[in-house]
């Protein structure tokens, strides 16, 4: 999950959309003197560049107070080296250039797109902002209302609800299980001090991961990498990371009312982190049993059989420390049990005999044939950059991923499934308006 802010359209946004050259690009990677990654991926069809700059200042660092990596991302174009809100949003609109915050879990990623004739003052205005942000007192106070909004809204949304009390009882204490907006306490307690000191920990040239993506040589790039380094504060190294507790979870089911008609329904338990080595295996296997859009199991039982949901899906969420394996669907509030039944057999029964041969090869032949969609245009590929910059994956995964998953067998994926899906202590969280329902 991610919280993301756009402040201005480019009226070319077709043309921002043109395809890479390649299906698997030639990446350059450096780094520069002050320890920033940098990688990039040089596409002239179009006068574009696409920059990530990725910081580890995700919200499984603001562990003692949920709410901080959010609202200081939100804060650094709210008044920066000189300029005023509106005036930094003018700098950006009036080039076309789109300025994008996304703060995930794990990390926190800074987007700007901007057209090549136009970088010169795109990149002045970008350095204000993240370089000399003000974190002005009164823009604290309007970010720390909005939050406060989206908090109290939260409590009306099941959909919201049923997930708020999901990642909370899956993960306990540890961050992961903090809502991306925070609490009201701990939104309310957040102070200029404290931000100023995430953002110095946080917002550091040694912590960070520059993208470049787009129409500008090697020399240029290295340019604008060595001053977004200077610019970047210097600070500690980040901190390790907070591990998520190995330990097995019992079976729990929470029952929580709300006024809607339908039932939503989340089950699952602790899954895998990213360099986990059967992470692909668990990904077709997951394609099979919820994963693949229309083409799984789950959708097949759940929907097609029995007309017992509009949409039912599975997924593992691989993070840095261990993400969540989830599955949900909504169904009417007096069918909850009987829909949570059918999921958790159909799970076991993956668990227990895998995938068939021909499930595996269809499975395969989606992922494989699908894959140069998701970095056909410069977007989309400096978004998949960024997360093989933050998990320090090989500058070659892109170009072998396809190899790698046409070699994996059906026991790979039986043994992975076997391994890492557990139906026997499943947390189910259901939010609906029918009967608490029944223990079984």
């Amino acid at each position: 999950m991610c919280i993301e802010r756009h402040h201005s359209l480019l009226g070319v946004g077709l043309l921002l959309m043109a395809t890479t050259a390649q299906a698997t690009p030639e990446i350059q990677h450096w780094e520069t003197s002050a320890g920033m990654d940098v990688y990039l991926v040089e596409t002239h069809e179009l006068p574009i560049i696409d920059l990530r700059i990725v910081l580890d200042a995700g919200r499984v660092r603001d562990a003692q107070t949920p709410g901080l990596a959010v609202i200081t991302s939100e804060l650094l174009d709210q008044g920066a080296g000189g300029h005023a809100t509106q005036d930094i949003a003018n700098r950006f609109e009036s080039t076309g250039a789109i300025f994008d915050v996304a703060v995930t879990h794990d990390y926190t990623t800074l987007s700007l797109r901007s057209l090549i004739q136009h970088l010169d003052p795109v990149l002045d205005n970008l350095m204000d902002v993240v370089g000399a942000p003000d974190f002005d007192p009164d823009a604290l106070s309007r970010v720390r209302k909005r939050m406060l909004v989206d908090i109290e809204a939260r409590g009306q949304d099941p959909g919201e609800l049923a997930s708020y009390h999901f990642n909370r009882t899956l993960y306990g204490k540890h961050p992961y299980g903090a809502p991306a907006s925070g609490e009201a306490d701990s939104v309310n307690a957040i102070t200029r001090s404290a931000v100023r000191d995430f953002y110095r920990n946080h917002y550091t040239a040694d912590g960070a991961r520059l993208v470049l993506v787009g129409a500008l040589n090697r020399e240029r790039a290295e340019q604008i990498a060595s001053r977004l380094s200077a610019t970047l504060p210097t600070g500690p190294a980040p901190m390790p990371m907070p591990a998520v507790p190995d330990t097995a979870s019992p079976a729990r089911r929470l029952y929580f009312y709300h006024p809607s008609a339908q039932a939503h329904i989340l089950i699952g338990h602790l899954g895998i982190r990213v360099s986990d080595p059967e992470r692909l295996a668990l990904y077709i296997g997951n394609h099979i049993l919820g994963g693949g859009s229309m083409v799984n199991r789950l959708f097949d039982e759940v929907r097609e059989q029995r007309g017992l949901a509009y949409s039912v899906y599975s997924y593992f969420s691989p993070r840095y420390e261990r993400g969540p394996f989830v599955a949900g669907m909504q169904t009417r509030s007096d069918q909850a049990r009987e829909a949570t039944t059918l999921l958790k057999a159909e799970l076991e029964r993956m668990r227990e005999s895998g995938p068939t041969a021909t499930e595996l090869a269809q499975a395969q032949s989606n992922i494989t044939g699908g894959f140069p969609l998701r970095i056909d245009s410069n977007a989309d590929l400096a978004n998949y950059l960024t997360w093989l910059s933050y998990h320090n994956m090989p500058l070659d995964y892109m170009q072998n991923f396809r190899d790698r998953i046409r070699a994996i067998t059906l026991e790979d994926v039986q043994r992975a499934l076997r391994k890492h899906l557990h139906p026997d202590r499943l947390l189910i969280v259901t939010v609906g308006s029918a009967g608490k329902p029944a223990e079984h």
